[in-house]
């Protein structure tokens, strides 16, 4: 199941960035699902180890991503079974990861480490380790260069597995150019072991000044970037159109909000401590 020959996110030629297609997704999920079922003696597709298909997949997209940015990302490919043209999305991993964790942090992760070899490997100039031979040849230049100890070594890989969680979830949101709802954000934090939904992060964030009674920014919150106001107007059957505002969070806000719950201890309780004035 740990296996990452499973993992098939690739290096995009046209921008020379790490991707991974929403079909290669959902296939690496029924790989994962399917090695799960195994190991406890359960068939793949059943009850409890469901088969994933495409086009739900497609449908969560909106749900977990919002609809800002997607247009950036869809893509279109031809059907093998009967040759026609479906939708389909190629993310980097940013997206890519943020999707994977709305189905379980472990091959969030798993997906997360392979996309950020293969970028280590791409900014090194080092060659494709799929490649037996050429794996073999580049790994021993590159021992031969390094001379890492290993006892260095070893203390790294602990402390990357120590900090790995935040980094994950902290460089996920530091990428983003978008600005999202608060349930979004309640979404993205509540993934992490944040516990928390809407109206309790709505219920903080008024309780310590960042909002109004009105669910509106306060105007520290809005001299410091961390939010805006989306303005449309709503077309009323023999009436003037009425306009509504929505409080949105800007991509310094998230990454704002990020540090401070990600960074503090415990994060299973932090949202419901809400009894000191921050902004």
């Amino acid at each position: 199941m740990n296996n990452l020959k499973a993992i098939v996110p690739v290096i995009d030629n046209s921008n020379n960035q790490v991707t991974m297609s929403s079909l290669e997704i959902v296939e690496f999920i029924n790989k994962w699902r399917e090695a799960e079922a195994h190991n406890v003696g359960v068939e793949f597709p059943s009850k409890e180890y469901h088969k994933l298909r495409h086009d739900h997949f497609m449908s969560k997209v909106p749900e977990v991503l919002g609809t800002e940015g997607l247009p950036n990302f869809r893509e279109t490919y031809i059907s093998k079974q009967n040759g026609q043209e479906y939708p389909c999305y190629k993310f980097p991993k940013r997206e890519a990861c943020l999707m994977l964790m709305s189905y379980s942090y472990e091959m969030q992760a798993a997906v997360y480490d392979r996309m950020t070899e293969l970028e280590m490997m791409q900014k090194a100039g080092l060659p494709d380790f799929t490649n037996p031979v050429v794996a073999a040849r580049a790994w021993a230049d590159k021992a031969e260069a390094l001379q890492i100890s290993e006892a260095e070594n070893t203390e790294l890989k602990q402390q990357a597995l120590l900090d790995r969680p935040k980094v994950i979830f902290a460089e996920a949101v530091s990428t983003s150019t978008t600005t999202i709802l608060i349930r979004d954000l309640a979404k993205l934090l509540n993934q992490n072991g944040i516990v928390t939904g809407e109206k309790r992060l709505f219920q903080w964030l008024r309780e310590n000044g960042y909002l109004t009674k009105r669910n509106t920014p306060t105007q520290k919150a809005m001299e410091m970037g961390l939010f805006e106001m989306q303005e449309r107007a709503i077309h009323m059957p023999d009436s003037e159109p009425q306009l509504k505002f929505t409080t949105k969070v800007t991509p310094k806000g998230q990454q704002y909000f990020i540090n401070r719950f990600i960074n503090q201890q415990p994060q299973k309780t932090l949202l419901l401590q809400s009894n000191s004035k921050t902004v």
